[in-house]
């Protein structure tokens, strides 16, 4: 049997090994190729980029990290149309599939012959059926995300609470956003891809409750899925 072959796309610059690290340990047996967006970027491609996302003229506005460590905001249109371009490359090096390391989702990029998983659908699928009912608290990297992740996380039943804490600034602000949602959710998503597991431990200390994080949730289905804790599996 093959081995899986994942390819990774984030938004910003690889490697982020804060995220696929985690994501190997659990994807045993399978081979995480990365890939972003922003790889060969130039910085008037990223100083583009950054004036567009301070007029999104309604598009939703997502942030990511470079290899310098600073970070960058992104409009979705801008996105799509880069994500369109990689997703024809990955397709020519052979892969049937690839997973956006980004809770946003991108239906408007969609290349023939490559499907594009998408971490959002799989972490709001399990977060549905562990809390249909209840109060659920959400932590947004931008406070430009509030509004339309409002939208993404409605449930008929459920309360939500949604605060913003990036995981790219001053761990400070994460505490403040874990401590505004103490005692009052049943249960936290980390909503975005950036933030690590040594987050979630912390906002899980404060929190008291169960803490989702988008990177290790998509790749333990994947594995269920693939059943790479087996070592060998076919390629997607």
């Amino acid at each position: 049997m093959k081995t899986m072959r994942i390819a990774a796309i984030t938004i910003g610059q690889s490697p982020r090994t804060e995220i696929t690290a985690p994501m190997r340990e659990i994807l045993r047996g399978a081979s995480l190729e990365e890939y972003g967006l922003l790889d060969d970027a130039t910085e008037a491609d990223l100083a583009r980029l950054g004036e567009s996302a301070l007029n999104p003229c309604g598009d939703g506005v997502y942030v990511t990290r470079l290899r310098d460590g600073r970070s960058i905001k992104m409009v979705k249109r801008d996105i799509v149309e880069m994500l369109n371009r990689t997703l024809c490359t990955l397709k020519g090096s052979g892969f049937s599939s690839a997973l956006i390391l980004c809770q946003g989702e991108y239906y408007a990029a969609a290349v023939p012959g490559i499907r594009l998983l998408h971490p959002m659908e799989l972490v709001r699928g399990v977060v549905d059926a562990f809390l249909p009912a209840g109060c659920l608290g959400v932590i947004v990297p931008i406070r430009e995300q509030e509004a339309f992740k409002k939208r993404e996380w409605e449930k008929e039943g459920r309360e939500l609470l949604i605060t913003t804490g990036s995981p790219y600034g001053d761990p400070v602000f994460l505490d403040r956003a874990a401590e505004s949602l103490r005692g009052r959710t049943d249960a936290v998503v980390l909503d975005c891809l950036g933030f690590t597991v040594a987050m979630r431990r912390r906002v899980a200390e404060i929190v008291a409750c169960p803490v989702f994080l988008p990177g290790t949730v998509v790749a333990s289905v994947l594995r269920e899925a693939y059943g790479t804790d087996e070592g060998v599996c076919e390629r997607i």
